[in-house]
C-alpha cells in the first residue's frame, strides 16, 4: 500500500462523489455522531488540485475542522474493484442516506464487476445478510413503499420487514400500521414474522390479535373511558365497619410471631387509609 501525507487543501471532492463533502467552517459542530469509524482517505490524481478524493469524506471533514493548516495521511493505490465498494459503504454512512439509490447501485455494481455478494460485502465491511437487506429494498419492496422510504415517511426498519412479505398489497397493509402511528417500530420484527408466517390470515386479523395482547396507548385510554364507575360507598357503613373491627380486635388472641408478620402489612394499609380519610374529612 502506498501512503503519503498531504495538505487537506490539495484534495478536491469530485462533484459526482456519492457522499459530497459539505462546505463547513472549522468550528462548526458535526451534524450527528455516527457509530462506524471513518474510512481511510483514498485519492487519485486530480484535475484542478493535486488529488481528487475517492473515499474518506468523513476523515477529510474531520481534518478540515481541525483548522486552516492540516495534513492528512492518504492512500494512493486502492484497487479499482474496491473503489466503488468503498464509495457505496461510505454513502451508507451519510446521515441523510436515501437507501433506494444505494440499493440499485449495489445491484448494478455486482453485475458490472461480476463479483459475488459475499465478496462485495467483505469489501464494504458489512455482512452478506446486510447486503441482501439493502438489495431487497428494490428487488422485493413495493414501489409505493420505496417512495415512502425515499421521502423519509417510512422507517428503514419497517421497509426491511415489509420487503420479506408478499405480495405487495400485503406489504402496504403491514407498513400502514406503522406509518399511521398505530404501533411504533419497536413492534416491527415481531409483527413482521407473524404476517410473513401466516399468509392465509389477513393482516387486519393478525394486527387485531396482536393488539389484544399488546394494547396501544389509545387502547388503554379508550378502556379507561368506558370503565364502569365505582359503586358509591355509604360513609355510615364504613364507620360501622371500623367500630366492628375495633371490637373484634379486643377479642383477638395473642398472635404468634409469624401471624404478626402476616397481619402487620394489612393492618398498616388499613391504618394509612383511615388516617388519609380523617385528614380530608
Amino acid at each position: 500500500m502506498a501512503f503519503r501525507n498531504v495538505d487537506v487543501k490539495e484534495i478536491e471532492v469530485d462533484s459526482g462523489h456519492p457522499c459530497p463533502l459539505p462546505n463547513i467552517a472549522p468550528d462548526q459542530p458535526p451534524v450527528r455522531k455516527r457509530r462506524r469509524p471513518a474510512r481511510d482517505i483514498v485519492v487519485r490524481p486530480g484535475e484542478h488540485q493535486p488529488y481528487t478524493l475517492i473515499t474518506g469524506v468523513r476523515a477529510l471533514e474531520t481534518a478540515r475542522r481541525a483548522g486552516p493548516i492540516s495534513r492528512v495521511r492518504v492512500r494512493l493505490d486502492l484497487p479499482p474493484v474496491e473503489i466503488g465498494a468503498a464509495q457505496l459503504s461510505e454513502a451508507l454512512q451519510d446521515p441523510w442516506v436515501d437507501y433506494i439509490p444505494i440499493s440499485r447501485a449495489i445491484t448494478a455494481y455486482l453485475h458490472r464487476m461480476e463479483i459475488s455478494g459475499q465478496t462485495l460485502a467483505k469489501m464494504m465491511q458489512i455482512t452478506a445478510g446486510t447486503l441482501h437487506q439493502y438489495q431487497s429494498l428494490t428487488n422485493d419492496l413495493a414501489p409505493e413503499l420505496q417512495d415512502l422510504l425515499s421521502s423519509g415517511n417510512l422507517a428503514f426498519k419497517v421497509a426491511r420487514a415489509a420487503a420479506d412479505i408478499s405480495p405487495w398489497p400485503r406489504q402496504i397493509e403491514f407498513a400502514k400500521v406503522f406509518t399511521t402511528g398505530v404501533f411504533s417500530s419497536v413492534h416491527v420484527e415481531t409483527l413482521g414474522v407473524q404476517v410473513r408466517n401466516a399468509p392465509g390470515v389477513s393482516v387486519d386479523e393478525i394486527i387485531a390479535a396482536y393488539r389484544a395482547d399488546n394494547p396501544t396507548r389509545e387502547d388503554v385510554k379508550e378502556a379507561k373511558r368506558h370503565r364502569p364507575a365505582r359503586n358509591h360507598v355509604d360513609p355510615a357503613a364504613v364507620v360501622a365497619g371500623a367500630v366492628g373491627l375495633s371490637a373484634a380486635l379486643e377479642w383477638l388472641p395473642e398472635l404468634s410471631e409469624v401471624e404478626q408478620m402476616d397481619a402487620r402489612p394489612a393492618l398498616g394499609i388499613l391504618l394509612g387509609k383511615l388516617e388519609a380519610y380523617m385528614a380530608v374529612s
